[in-house]
C-alpha cells in the first residue's frame, strides 16, 4: 500500500452558512467554527456536536502535525534516532489545545468511549458539525442524512507550526493467501488474474451481472448505476485504490465516497508525511526486540487520551515520557532506528 491522505477534517457546509463563517484553513479558524457551533447550536435542543473523532490515534493523525511539524507516527530526531511522535515535546502543545477543546465542549465528550460504528451512526443522525477521523466516516455515512447536507473537505489546513495538520499515510504490506489445503491453486491464480485484467471484470464481481444488477451511465469513464441489490460482492478477488479509482457510481449515496477515492485520497501535498513514510517496519522483528511493545503502544493511546480529557494533568507530560522509557521505549527507538538505517542503506 502506498501512502495516502486518509485523515482529513470535514465541516458541515449548511451550518457554516448558518453561523456566518467560511470553511477553516487554519486551526484557529477551526476553533472559531467549533465555538460558533457550540454556542449557536445549529442542531437545536443542545444536540449539536461541534467535533467528533474516534480513538486518540485518529485524532492525532488528523490534527497533531500542525503543532509538531511532524507526521504522527515516527520521526527522525536531531540525534539521528527514529522515535514515536509522542517523544517530541511539541506534541504536548497539540494535547494542550485538544484538552482545551474538550473542556469547552467543542470535542464530543464521548469521543474516546465509542467505537467507529457508533460514531458513524451519530453522523448519520445529522448532529455533527465537524469530523476529524478516517475519511470514509463522512464519505460513506453523510449521504444518508435527511434532508440532504454537504460536508466540506478542509484541506489543506495549517496549525501553529506553519505546517499542514493532516498526517499522510505510511507504506504498508498486504497479501492475499490461498489455503494450503486448496486443490485448485492454479485456478485461484487464474481467477485473480481475470479479476484484474479488465475493470469491468471487477465491477461484475463487486456489483453483479451487467444490465441485470447494474448498468453504465457513462461507459467511457466507467460510471455505473445499480439496478438491484441481489448480490453483496462475495466473489470480489481484491479491493484497493488501484481498482476503486477506475470506476464510480452515479448514485449520490455512493458518489461522494468514490469521488474521494478518485481525487483527494492521493493529495499528499495537503499532509505531513512521517519521516519513515517510505519504510515498512518489520513487526516481527520489532516484537522480538521489544518484548513490551504492545504495552508501550497501549500506554501511548491511553495516556494521550487522559491528557486530552483532563484525567491526567498536562504538567505530567515529561513524566509520561520517562514512564515510556522505563517500560522499554529505548529498545523501541533502537530497533526502529536499526530498521530505518538498514532500509535506507
Amino acid at each position: 500500500m502506498a501512502p495516502l491522505a486518509t485523515y482529513p477534517v470535514y465541516v458541515r457546509e449548511d451550518w457554516l452558512q448558518q453561523v456566518g463563517l467560511s470553511a477553516p484553513t487554519t486551526i484557529d479558524e477551526l476553533e472559531e467554527v467549533l465555538k460558533a457551533f457550540k454556542e449557536q447550536d445549529p442542531a437545536g435542543n443542545g444536540q449539536t456536536i461541534p467535533l467528533i473523532s474516534t480513538k486518540g490515534e485518529d485524532l492525532h493523525k488528523c490534527l497533531s502535525a500542525g503543532f509538531t511539524g511532524k507526521g504522527y507516527g515516527y520521526y527522525q530526531d536531531t540525534d539521528g534516532k527514529i522515535k514515536p511522535t509522542v517523544m517530541d515535546i511539541k506534541f504536548k502543545d497539540y494535547l494542550t489545545k485538544m484538552n482545551e477543546w474538550y473542556e469547552k465542549g467543542y470535542l464530543y465528550g464521548e469521543t474516546f468511549a465509542i467505537d467507529g460504528n457508533t460514531s458513524r451512526e451519530i453522523i448519520k443522525k445529522g448532529q455533527v458539525g465537524a469530523a476529524a477521523m478516517w475519511y470514509s466516516a463522512i464519505t460513506i455515512q453523510s449521504p444518508y442524512i435527511q434532508p440532504a447536507v454537504n460536508y466540506l473537505l478542509c484541506a489543506p489546513m495549517t496549525g501553529p507550526a506553519g505546517t499542514n495538520c493532516e498526517t499522510g499515510g505510511t507504506a504498508s504490506e498486504n497479501a492475499a493467501l490461498v489455503p494450503a489445503y486448496s486443490e485448485n491453486v492454479d485456478t485461484v491464480v487464474k481467477y485473480i488474474n481475470w479479476a484484474h485484467e479488465d475493470i469491468e471484470n471487477h465491477i461484475v464481481l463487486e456489483n453483479g451481472i451487467k444490465d441485470v444488477d447494474w448498468k453504465y451511465t457513462d461507459e467511457e469513464n466507467h460510471v455505473i448505476e445499480l439496478l438491484a441489490e441481489n448480490y453483496i460482492g462475495e466473489f470480489v478477488a481484491h479491493q484497493g485504490v488501484g481498482l476503486e479509482q477506475r470506476y464510480s457510481f452515479s448514485d449520490p449515496i455512493k458518489k461522494m465516497h468514490y469521488d474521494y477515492l478518485r481525487g483527494p485520497l492521493l493529495d499528499l501535498d495537503r499532509t505531513v508525511l512521517p519521516d519513515t513514510y517510505d519504510v515498512i517496519m518489520n513487526n516481527a522483528e520489532l516484537q522480538e526486540a521489544v518484548p513490551n511493545l504492545e504495552d508501550i503502544k497501549r500506554m501511548i493511546e491511553e495516556e494521550t487520551v487522559k491528557f486530552i480529557t483532563g484525567i491526567r494533568p498536562l504538567s505530567e507530560y515529561e513524566a509520561f515520557q520517562n514512564e515510556l522509557m522505563e517500560i522499554g521505549m529505548e529498545d523501541y527507538i533502537d530497533e526502529l532506528t536499526r530498521q530505518y538505517t538498514a532500509a535506507k542503506e
